[in-house]
Protein backbone atom coordinates (compact mmCIF):
# COMPACT_ATOMS: atom_id res chain seq x y z
CA UNK A 1 0.00 0.00 0.00
CA UNK A 2 1.30 3.43 -0.93
CA UNK A 3 0.32 6.92 0.27
CA UNK A 4 0.67 9.91 -2.06
CA UNK A 5 0.27 13.29 -0.37
CA UNK A 6 -0.40 16.46 -2.33
CA UNK A 7 2.32 19.11 -2.33
CA UNK A 8 0.02 21.37 -0.29
CA UNK A 9 -0.49 18.63 2.32
CA UNK A 10 3.24 18.10 2.69
CA UNK A 11 3.80 21.85 3.07
CA UNK A 12 1.05 22.07 5.70
CA UNK A 13 2.45 19.15 7.72
CA UNK A 14 5.91 20.74 7.72
CA UNK A 15 4.49 24.14 8.75
CA UNK A 16 2.55 22.63 11.67
CA UNK A 17 5.65 20.81 12.96
CA UNK A 18 4.86 19.10 16.31
CA UNK A 19 1.20 20.14 16.08
CA UNK A 20 0.80 17.85 13.08
CA UNK A 21 0.88 14.69 15.22
CA UNK A 22 -2.92 14.11 15.06
CA UNK A 23 -2.80 14.44 11.27
CA UNK A 24 0.09 11.99 11.02
CA UNK A 25 -1.81 9.57 13.27
CA UNK A 26 -4.94 9.88 11.09
CA UNK A 27 -2.89 9.26 7.93
CA UNK A 28 -1.31 6.18 9.54
CA UNK A 29 -4.78 4.89 10.46
CA UNK A 30 -5.99 5.49 6.90
CA UNK A 31 -3.00 3.48 5.64
CA UNK A 32 -3.87 0.67 8.05
CA UNK A 33 -7.60 0.75 7.23
CA UNK A 34 -8.69 3.00 4.32
CA UNK A 35 -12.39 2.31 5.01
CA UNK A 36 -12.68 4.61 8.05
CA UNK A 37 -16.11 4.63 9.73
CA UNK A 38 -15.90 8.34 10.54
CA UNK A 39 -15.04 9.29 6.96
CA UNK A 40 -17.71 10.90 4.81
CA UNK A 41 -18.23 9.39 1.37
CA UNK A 42 -18.76 11.36 -1.81
CA UNK A 43 -21.86 10.52 -3.83
CA UNK A 44 -20.25 11.83 -7.04
CA UNK A 45 -16.99 9.92 -6.58
CA UNK A 46 -17.50 6.60 -4.73
CA UNK A 47 -13.78 6.11 -4.04
CA UNK A 48 -13.48 9.57 -2.38
CA UNK A 49 -13.63 9.93 1.39
CA UNK A 50 -13.20 12.87 3.76
CA UNK A 51 -12.12 12.63 7.38
CA UNK A 52 -12.21 15.51 9.91
CA UNK A 53 -9.25 15.81 12.31
CA UNK A 54 -9.05 18.30 15.19
CA UNK A 55 -5.62 19.74 15.96
CA UNK A 56 -5.83 21.86 19.11
CA UNK A 57 -8.40 24.57 18.38
CA UNK A 58 -8.14 24.08 14.60
CA UNK A 59 -9.81 21.57 12.34
CA UNK A 60 -8.58 19.93 9.15
CA UNK A 61 -10.16 17.73 6.50
CA UNK A 62 -8.18 14.90 4.98
CA UNK A 63 -9.64 14.12 1.59
CA UNK A 64 -8.48 10.85 0.08
CA UNK A 65 -9.17 8.39 -2.69
CA UNK A 66 -8.34 4.71 -2.68
CA UNK A 67 -7.41 3.14 -6.01
CA UNK A 68 -5.84 -0.11 -7.12
CA UNK A 69 -3.20 0.19 -9.80
CA UNK A 70 -1.56 -2.99 -11.15
CA UNK A 71 -2.39 -4.87 -7.97
CA UNK A 72 -1.08 -2.14 -5.64
CA UNK A 73 -3.39 -0.08 -3.45
CA UNK A 74 -2.68 3.64 -3.74
CA UNK A 75 -4.14 6.26 -1.41
CA UNK A 76 -4.01 9.83 -2.76
CA UNK A 77 -4.60 12.40 -0.04
CA UNK A 78 -4.82 16.14 0.49
CA UNK A 79 -5.35 18.19 3.64
CA UNK A 80 -7.23 21.50 3.98
CA UNK A 81 -7.97 23.61 7.02
CA UNK A 82 -11.63 23.96 7.93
Amino acid sequence: MRLQLSKEAITLLHALRAESAPLHAALAEIMHNPDQRAALRSTERPSRRELFVRVGTRGFWIGYEVETDRGETVIRAGIVEN
